[in-house]
């Protein structure tokens, strides 16, 4: 349901913005509102998972007991494949679906990227 009405206020807000640049500006306006708009949307969510690994790694002690949280999960994820439905693979912690190629162009929140960023973290 979260999600349902986190992307409701940003489709809402990005239509807000996209009228308020072309009202005055035309199609030119449009065109740089919508650009603004999904740079805002793009950096909410890009420091939205650092502020979630931060606040992870705040209440676990040391980013470190994450990071080695998150290797087991992706080991264990890896060994022994997991029945999951796609429409519910966002409930996980690691991809129930992982894979290589193509596939990781997809992936939202690699587990790679998410275990560097906690171990810079204790740097």
């Amino acid at each position: 349901m979260n999600t349902i009405k986190t992307l409701f206020l940003l489709v809402t807000l990005t239509l807000v913005l996209i009228w308020a640049g072309g009202t005055p500006g035309g199609k030119q306006g449009m065109t740089i509102a919508l650009i603004i708009a999904l740079g805002i949307n793009f950096i909410s969510y890009w420091f939205s998972d650092n502020i979630v690994l931060l606040s992870g790694a705040e209440i676990a002690g040391n980013a470190r007991y994450l990071s080695g949280a998150l290797r087991k999960l992706d080991a264990a994820s890896r060994q022994i494949p997991m029945q999951a439905n796609p429409a519910n693979s966002h409930m996980f912690f690691v991809n129930p679906f992982a894979g290589g190629g193509l596939l990781k162009l997809f992936s939202t929140h690699p587990i790679e990227e998410r275990i560097a960023r906690l171990e810079s973290i204790n740097r």
